[in-house]
């Protein structure tokens, strides 16, 4: 959190960019895919079925808050492309997190931990994928989150649903967890991260 804290303006612009280039790029080149194409299986095609399906991905991510990876350009470009953008809210302590559509220019209002959220309007679908934030990495997919176990319990929720979103973290690529860093039994695992530097899965 400390080195996250003190990024240079200039470097913290132009990693959040590199790092919105990334997925951007990604997510463009799934547009490409046809019902035709086998390989549904695998999960970097995933959304490009659920896009023939829906005409439309539902993208779950986040504000920025304290030097985290700056997406809101990214959020308004997705949104002109025609997919539709969820933002979380803390509705109830200790509880799963509730996401609520977002537009550009919606004004955001400030709820637990300081943390400016959307107005509870209308309840979202269950996205398709989901960029989480997020303090640190390990390399099977491990999240080191703020500690309070708001995406663990969201994340069970969407499963007992029959739910699985793709998960990824939006992370610093120096943010790679000791070796020996050991997750908590409730902690849910990334399918993949997406840094300043690439994006990858495990």
């Amino acid at each position: 959190m400390n080195k996250r804290m003190q990024l240079d303006q200039t470097v913290h612009e132009s990693r959040s960019k590199a790092l919105s280039d990334h997925f951007m790029g990604w997510l463009k080149s799934l547009e490409y895919e046809t019902q035709e194409q086998s390989g549904f299986d695998d999960l970097k095609i995933l959304p490009a079925r659920h896009k023939i399906r829906r005409q439309g991905l539902v993208i779950a991510a986040y504000w920025p808050f304290r030097k985290e990876p700056d997406i809101r350009s990214l959020l308004e470009d997705l949104h002109a492309m025609g997919h539709e953008i969820v933002l979380p809210k803390i509705v109830e302590k200790n509880a799963p997190l509730q996401f609520f559509y977002w537009d550009p220019g919606a004004p955001l209002v400030t709820g637990h931990f300081g943390l400016l959220e959307p107005e509870a309007k209308e309840i979202a679908d269950i996205p398709d994928i989901v960029l989480l934030p997020m303090l640190g990495y390990g390399e099977n997919g491990e999240r080191l989150g703020y500690g309070g176990g708001y995406y663990d319990r969201t994340i069970a929720a969407w499963e007992a649903q029959g739910q699985m979103p793709i998960l990824l973290g939006a992370v610093w690529s120096d943010a790679r967890l000791p070796q020996d860093y050991e997750a908590l039994p409730h902690d849910k695992v990334l399918d993949g991260i997406v840094t300043e530097r690439t994006l990858r899965f495990f």
